[in-house]
């Protein structure tokens, strides 16, 4: 009996560790979000983010720019040029300009020029399905930036005790590094132009401690900055088209014109010694009239 007693203890443990991990959605965590970025060290790294943001917006144009973000009541684009800025946010009491579920857009295919997605994949059910959607609204060349907590950092190191302890449901997120995030884009299409590694003041340094971690980080890219900040374009396989050979054709029946030959390539002119091969071949074969 001692026995299937601590079994079951074991099995009630590892189900609650699981539900504490399971990431719920930003419906059930967007007043817990709301109040940590609220915070002194929230806005810090909001800040933080802010500016890395600025720095990426500021280099992208088109006609349409799209932010899906943790905080819909932020407006995270002032730096953008582009004119027509849209929110989307997943509850329809929150001031924004379209209501919708991350994963499921009311847009045409294709219609977007600049998505901006903000902790938007962090706390997001189906993290694919919603990459998979901004791929199908980005038109061809376009561009998205995607800001996301680093695992790497010391944000990511205290992440799975507290979820232990469901202090908060600011935790229950997903893990997603950020060469993560980038083998996803590649899968659909987007080639990662550039990648920040953010940092920023915690209650654990100092100001000058941070200042020196910025500089290093800033200077070494290493692994290990509280945020990330990805810029990446889509890709679209380019096709050469064949030019007619009108102008030949005309000006072959013009007198003093002379056009000049073609360049063969080594696959042509692999084939047209094969056959002139064949046919000396044929030529040496046939019997000549006496």
């Amino acid at each position: 009996m001692p026995l299937f007693r601590h079994m079951r203890w074991a099995k009630q443990l590892a189900h609650t560790v699981r539900r504490r991990q399971q990431v719920v959605g930003l419906t059930h965590t967007s007043a817990a979000l709301q109040k940590w970025f609220s915070s002194a060290t929230g806005q810090r790294i909001l800040a933080r983010e802010q500016q890395e943001i600025d720095k990426a917006l500021s280099c992208l144009f088109g006609y349409h720019l799209l932010q899906m973000s943790a905080l819909p009541n932020e407006m995270l684009y002032k730096s953008s040029r582009i004119c027509h800025c849209c929110r989307v946010s997943f509850d329809a009491k929150q001031p924004a300009e379209l209501a919708s579920h991350f994963e499921a857009l009311p847009l045409a295919d294709e219609s977007v020029d600049v998505t901006l997605i903000h902790h938007a994949l962090d706390f997001s059910e189906n993290p694919h399905q919603l990459l998979s959607e901004v791929s199908r609204v980005t038109i061809a060349h376009g561009h998205i930036v995607i800001v996301g907590f680093d695992p790497v950092s010391l944000t990511g190191a205290i992440k799975p005790f507290a979820q232990l302890a469901n202090i908060s449901p600011f935790w229950l997120r997903h893990s997603l590094a950020s060469h993560r995030i980038t083998d996803w884009l590649k899968l659909l299409g987007f080639e990662a132009k550039e990648t920040y590694l953010g940092h920023s003041l915690t209650p654990l340094m100092s100001a000058r401690e941070s200042k020196i971690g910025a500089s290093l980080y800033r200077n070494t890219q290493l692994p290990f900055g509280h945020f990330y900040c990805i810029v990446a374009r889509k890709t679209v396989a380019s096709i050469r088209p064949i030019k007619p050979a009108w102008d030949t054709q005309i000006l072959n029946g013009v007198k003093g014109v002379k056009i000049a030959p073609r360049p063969i390539t080594a696959k042509g002119a692999a084939r047209l010694s094969l056959i002139r091969d064949i046919a000396n071949k044929q030529a040496a074969d046939t019997p000549r009239d006496s």
